[in-house]
């Protein structure tokens, strides 16, 4: 209240009125008695009044326009384009003396032409006082009663296409003297509207088949129109937009909306209307004379020819230039063609698969072969992949691009229809490569036959730079953990011209990591948490193929085009400095991944994957963790390395589907992984035979491999996040989190690494990243439990109301609940307050709550979020809950210093600030 009471109409001028607010009543009768109502059962005030102009200020964005000396605002204006103007003035006349001196010198040397110096103005920059207002203040809005009254017809134009033919609508304006505001009301009498009595779509005899399609829309997919309905113009003009789409998606190529009218009888009578939906026959030039047209039937496309156009993009993107233009001058032509290089080769490529298949039978079985397999090869209408038309030879394998291509040659044997959502699904298949800077496809009748009943495709694709290198400072805030780092990269983005991706990055920097064993004793190394503790550094390589790896070649044709698979090698190495250990990370996968036919579901298989931890202790952080006495903790903390055979996840969302097919207009994903680990080193142990001399690589249990522990575990995760659409600016987002995790074999725990955490900017928000302690374990009690908690099964659920505060600013309030737990306890501890209990587990849920601001700056999205513990299960039962304990703000749980004040003290129930980029979920 005190941010926005000061004078919103600051610097309106005098005899005008800043707009407060527009408001629209709607007439009700009811036994007689008329009242203005703020809503309407069959109307949308909120899509009324954004056809009101003017609109009000966004109160933020005026408040902020507002805190702008207007007076200073101006003298700042015109000191910066004075400054600005004597800038450009001195640079002209700079480049103006330079330009005179090299017409001399040309003229000295007898020359007719000298390479003239342009003169480009610098920009003029306002001033901070201009850019707050420009990006974030909004300068007042005035009433003008010109536009009052074109919105007053605005509304009645848009009453009557809603169906309500007679509506009525008139305007008042409330003017406030002292504060220089006013508000308009609109006060509609909307009457009564007309109604579909009936809707058919007209028989038209060389179009019968459209009638069938129009069924098979209706009940396959969906009608907006049905009987009784509002007389609504948006209604049928969607319901064509939407037949129009059915039928290009089922190969009606050309056909579009100018084709479909309607015939409205609205003679009924009692506000009736019968709606007659009408297809109009297809125009097209007479071929015999183009100044004349002829009216045929419409009907379904094949695709006839397919063109693969490739373009260099400039000289350096060829392999031998002089020898582009040398062939160029022998041919006759220019080297560039409407802005572009010539194309000088054609690549006709046929069914090499199965021609290859052929050719690789031996010379008996080739003679006994069926002469018809051979006749397959040599016949003109045999299957082929398109002509692959270039400057100097392929940048992209031709066999890639032709996996891409939905559009696809009709053969003898088989034929392909020119859907329209093919060219679409084409588009983002090329895309998905990530090699080219430009793709444009172009689908027209074949040329020479205007009549017949195919097209031909063509793809106009350019490369985009094939390799790539970066460096990066980062400033980083990873889970409220933060740091300064750095990465340096290379990237091949088409390598050996088949879109195979290498990337070969090197990161290192400096973390604030929390302690993972706390201490109480002065000078100790494990106090020493202040300030970068954390040094890291490391390579990593990974390279991406298009395509399953290795597979055969007849394998991977008969793999859907439509699955997008892909093949990932990734090999990494981490050094990690710590001022409790050195630990050595190396990891090695191999993993493939596949969309569904639909492109809701994403799966991934990672048939191997290696691990190998390495960590140098420090002596006294040793003794620290093994003063612990817990076994989890230990083996958290020790070397191991796994060797996965199975690895799965599987991702849906609906959000990839058309409204038509989502049929709701709530989006929600889940995402479910699985991972195993040490399986496949057991069955190793079991079946090796001494005579072998395997066997001595493995402890005498077989619980470690060439002196190494190897970690046997399996894991599950799942993911649901669910986003409610409420209001346009209005949703409800929620997420819910369930892990599980159970080391087994040689194993105590799950790995460090593969460990559920807890708490943080993304996570459980009112507590620290990683900070968060197994079920009710009393952290604030115990000086030595650990900085960095984790656990063996994870409970968490968020909600999260997302709404729009106006300009770039969004808000949120928030509920985050969960924790994290332990499968096993303590043997030191048989009442381990860690461990997940289906009787108790509900009592020991963390429960945080809060609001957010989020800036939304279109390449990114800027976020703070400010929360608090309402429920901390760290503390005694009966003082969890916030205000519910002791008065002395929970003193007794930490211990005090020489004059009585506590140590490191941190309220359970304080305020959490957590900053992050992008939405939580």
């Amino acid at each position: 209240m005190t941010l926005f009471s000061c004078r919103q109409a600051k610097y309106v001028p005098d005899g005008y009125y800043l707009i407060n607010d527009n408001e629209v009543a709607f007439k009700q009768v009811e036994d007689g008695e008329v009242s203005w109502e703020k809503s309407h059962d069959l109307l949308n005030k909120g899509e009324m009044k954004t056809l009101i102009r003017p609109q009000p200020n966004s109160k933020i964005r005026l408040f902020i326009y507002n805190r702008i000396d207007s007076a200073r605002y101006q003298k700042q204006l015109e000191r910066k384009r004075e400054k600005f103007k004597r800038k450009n003035e001195k640079k002209q006349e700079k480049v103006e003396r330079k330009n005179q001196k090299r017409i001399e010198k040309a003229r000295k040397k007898d020359k007719d032409f000298y390479k003239k110096k342009e003169f480009t103005p610098k920009p003029t920059r306002l001033g901070w006082r201009h850019w707050v207002i420009d990006n974030w203040g909004e300068e007042p809005i005035l009433l003008d009663t010109g536009k009052v009254s074109r919105s007053r017809q605005q509304l009645r134009v848009y009453l009557s296409q809603r169906g309500f033919k007679y509506a009525e609508v008139h305007d008042s304006i409330k003017y406030n003297e002292k504060k220089q505001k006013a508000e308009v009301t609109y006060y509609v009498n909307p009457g009564k509207p007309y109604r579909i009595h009936s809707f058919k779509v007209h028989d038209i005899p060389r179009n019968s088949q459209i009638k069938k399609l129009y069924q098979d829309m209706v009940r396959k997919e969906y009608t907006d129109i049905r009987k009784g309905d509002l007389l609504d113009e948006k209604t049928l003009e969607k319901e064509r937009e939407h037949f129009v789409t059915f039928l290009k998606d089922n190969a009606y190529f050309g056909f579009t909306s100018n084709y479909v009218n309607f015939i409205v009888d609205t003679t009924v009578g009692n506000y009736q209307a019968d709606v007659v939906m009408y297809i109009k026959e297809k125009t097209l030039p007479d071929p015999n004379n183009p100044d004349t047209t002829i009216t045929t039937n419409h009907h379904t496309y094949l695709v006839n020819d397919v063109y693969y156009k490739l373009y260099n993009t400039d000289s350096a993107s060829f392999d031998n230039y002089p020898a582009f233009i040398e062939r160029c001058n022998q041919l006759g032509i220019s080297p560039i063609q409407q802005g572009k290089y010539a194309l000088l080769d054609t690549l006709f490529i046929q069914d090499t698969v199965i021609y290859t298949t052929y050719l690789n039978l031996n010379s008996n079985r080739r003679k006994d072969h069926d002469l018809k397999v051979f006749q397959k090869f040599t016949d003109t209408n045999i299957y082929y992949k398109g002509y692959f038309i270039f400057n100097e030879k392929p940048f992209v394998n031709p066999d890639l691009l032709d996996k891409q291509n939905f559009l696809e040659h009709t053969s003898s044997e088989e034929k392909h229809y020119a859907k329209d959502y093919y060219i679409d699904r084409t588009y983002k298949s090329f895309l998905r490569l990530g090699v080219f800077s430009r793709i444009t496809p172009i689908v027209e009748i074949t040329p020479g036959k205007p009549l017949g009943n195919t097209v031909d495709a063509t793809y106009e694709l350019t490369p985009s730079p094939r390799q790539q290198f970066t460096i990066e400072p980062r400033a980083t805030n990873t889970s409220s953990i933060l740091g300064i780092s750095g990465m340096v990269s290379y990237k091949n983005k088409n390598l050996f011209r088949t879109a195979n991706q290498l990337e070969i990055k090197v990161e290192g920097g400096f973390q604030s990591q929390p302690l993972v064993v706390g201490g109480d004793t002065e000078g100790s190394k494990v106090l020493q948490f202040r300030g970068l503790n954390t040094f890291e550094w490391g390579p990593e390589i990974n390279y991406e193929i298009p395509k399953f790896f290795p597979m055969s070649r007849t394998m991977q044709e008969n793999i859907s085009k439509r699955s997008f698979p892909s093949t990932n090698i990734g090999v990494l190495y981490n050094y990690q400095k710590r001022v409790e250990f050195i630990r050595h990370i190396s990891e090695f996968s191999y993993r493939w991944k596949f969309h569904s036919a639909d492109q809701t579901q994403i799966f991934t298989v990672t048939p191997l994957r290696f691990d190998y931890i390495f960590l140098d202790k420090d002596p006294e952080f040793d003794d620290r963790l093994n003063a612990t006495n817990d076994p989890f903790l230990i083996n958290s903390y020790s070397d191991f390395f796994s060797l996965g055979i199975l690895n799965f996840s599987h991702e849906y969302t609906n959000a990839r589907l058309k409204d038509k097919d989502r049929k709701s207009k709530h989006v929600f994903s889940n995402t479910f992984i699985l991972t195993a680990s040490g399986l496949i080193l057991n069955t190793i142990y079991a079946l090796s035979d001494d005579e072998l001399n395997f066997k001595d690589a493995f402890s005498e249990d077989g619980k470690e491999l060439f002196a190494v522990p190897y970690s046997q575990y399996g894991k599950i995760e799942n993911t649901f996040i669910f986003n409610q659409k409420m209001k346009k600016k209005h949703s409800l987002v929620y997420r819910l989190i369930t892990g599980l995790g159970v080391a087994y074999g040689n194993a105590i725990s799950l790995p460090y690494t593969q460990s559920f955490v807890a708490g943080g900017s993304n996570d459980i928000r009112a507590f620290d990243a990683r900070t968060m302690a197994p079920g009710a374990t009393q952290t604030y009690t115990q000086p030595n439990a650990t900085s960095t908690q984790i656990g063996d099964v994870k409970l968490e659920l968020n909600v999260e109301w997302r709404f729009k505060i106006g300009g770039i600013f969004h808000g949120a309030i928030f509920t985050d609940v969960g924790n994290i737990w332990k499968l096993n306890p303590d043997p030191n501890n048989p009442n381990d307050l860690g461990v997940f209990n289906f009787d108790t587990f509900y009592k020991q849920v963390a429960i945080g709550t809060g609001f957010g601001v989020r800036a939304d700056l279109e390449f990114l999205i800027l976020r703070v979020d400010f929360s608090w513990a309402i429920h901390n299960p760290y503390l005694d039962p009966g003082e969890r809950w916030w205000l519910t304990g002791p008065k002395d703000n929970y003193l007794q749980y930490f211990k005090t210093d020489a004059d009585g004040d506590p140590v490191n003290y941190v309220s359970p129930h304080g305020l959490n600030i957590n900053f992050g980029i992008g939405y939580p979920f």
